[in-house]
């Protein structure tokens, strides 16, 4: 059971740096001096550091 909190809690921890991530987007790049100067270069620059990401969850039975 160990590892599956193990597990959660690296995801809870990755969940939290991606919306503190967003955060700064919103808050900083569109609302600040770099969205107010060019949107459209801010929105591209954003868009290229964007990278998809794929998660698996496997259940296996514990015998």
């Amino acid at each position: 059971m160990k590892s599956l909190d193990t597990a959660f809690q690296r995801l809870d921890e990755t969940v939290g740096q991606k919306q503190n991530y967003e955060t700064k987007q919103i808050k900083s790049l569109f609302h600040g001096e770099e969205g107010r100067a060019d949107m459209k270069a801010t929105v591209a620059a954003i868009r290229k550091a964007r990278v998809s990401v794929t998660h698996s969850v496997k259940i296996e039975a514990v015998h």
